[in-house]
């Protein structure tokens, strides 16, 4: 295989490796986990504790996870020559990019007000399942963009 191929094709496979890591980490936790540790019977100080180490834990994931996509995510972008510029709405690609990248700005963001908010579960709880939703639409986004890149 040559190289041409092979590294780009790491890229995107980091790529997908990392918004997995992200978004089912989100999807499992909102949708399984919080609910599941919630009617579990424990006391809620046992249901908060519990979330708090493994939101502790999810954290780092998340986070090599955001620094693996933006990196992996600048090379995507220059690889494109439908990318205008960052932000930029001058074509449909670059629009959908765009709106791509502005939730993913909210979802960092997110993160961070998680982080400070720390032991308030309901807050957090609803931050995670926001998160979820919009990391949904972000992968919607990123398969519609790749189907007008590849379009001929």
């Amino acid at each position: 295989m040559p190289v041409k191929l092979l590294v780009p094709g790491l890229i995107i496979f980091l790529h997908d490796m990392f918004t997995a890591l992200w978004i089912g980490g989100l999807g499992f936790m909102a949708l399984v986990l919080m609910p599941g540790i919630r009617r579990s019977g424990l006391e809620k100080a046992q249901v908060r504790k519990v979330l708090q180490m493994i939101r502790k834990r999810f954290r780092w994931i998340v986070l090599i996870s955001i620094i693996g996509l933006f990196v992996t995510g600048v090379f995507l972008t220059k690889r494109s020559p439908l990318t205008a510029s960052l932000f930029s709405f001058a074509n449909t690609y670059s629009i959908l990019l765009s709106i791509k990248h502005i939730l993913i700005l909210i979802m960092i963001i997110s993160v961070i007000l998680q982080t400070v908010l720390g032991k308030k579960g309901k807050s957090s709880s609803t931050l995670t399942l926001s998160n979820f939703i919009f990391g949904t639409v972000v992968m919607l986004l990123s398969g519609v963009t790749a189907a007008i890149s590849s379009a001929p």
